[in-house]
């Protein structure tokens, strides 16, 4: 919530404005986001271009996204959605070192943001960090137990324990790991087991 001193400024009346359309809007950008902001100025025109991040990501297109993260970060260095955006690209051009720096700052500067630590439970596990990776996505199910990602964060995190994604672990994408446990022989049971846990970990990949 914003403090008195803070809300009587003419800075905080325009982000209370925006925080108000964006309400209604139902943007990616969230009051939390803009909180989070100390001393930086924060325009109509900065809170459009985050919007259009949104629309490029939401559509699969990283590539065009990232100068545009890049120079709202270039403006705004503690805005935690953009650093967020910023680790989605990274992680979805399969830069997951980048990608876990960048959770990492997002979760730092926006702590009670609850999607966040699902990119940064991926990012920590693509980049060997298993016990951060269940952390972070411990964070999450505490944060938003009821959310609609909870159930296969939940068993992504028995995936990780369990030490049966031996292969994901090694670098292969959740398709090729389909694919090599369909062609291997032993029982059903086992492969049935298997593949249960890749399309898990796949349907946990999709919560970025």
């Amino acid at each position: 919530m914003l403090n008195r001193k803070r809300a009587s400024s003419p800075r905080a009346m325009v982000l209370i404005a925006i925080l108000f359309a964006l309400g209604n809007s139902g943007s990616l950008v969230s009051a939390q986001s803009l909180y989070n902001v100390e001393g930086q100025e924060v325009t109509r025109e900065y809170v459009e271009s985050m919007n259009s991040v949104s629309d490029l990501l939401n559509s699969g297109r990283y590539r065009e996204a990232l100068p545009v993260v890049q120079g709202l970060i270039d403006k705004c260095p503690r805005m935690p959605s953009m650093h967020w955006s910023l680790a989605k690209i990274y992680y979805n051009q399969g830069l997951y070192q980048k990608a876990y720096i960048e959770a990492k700052m997002a979760t730092s500067l926006g702590p009670g943001q609850a999607n966040f630590y699902i990119t940064l439970g991926n990012a920590s596990l693509k980049t060997g960090r298993k016990k951060e990776s269940i952390e972070a996505l411990k964070t999450f199910l505490n944060l938003a137990p009821n959310s609609a990602n909870a159930v296969s964060v939940r068993e992504f995190i028995k995936n990780i324990e369990s030490e049966v994604d031996d292969l994901l672990k090694s670098g292969y994408s959740f398709d090729q790991v389909k694919i090599i446990l369909d062609s291997e022989g032993g029982s059903s049971a086992a492969k049935d087991t298997a593949l249960e846990r890749a399309e898990a970990a796949s349907s946990m990949e999709k919560c970025l």
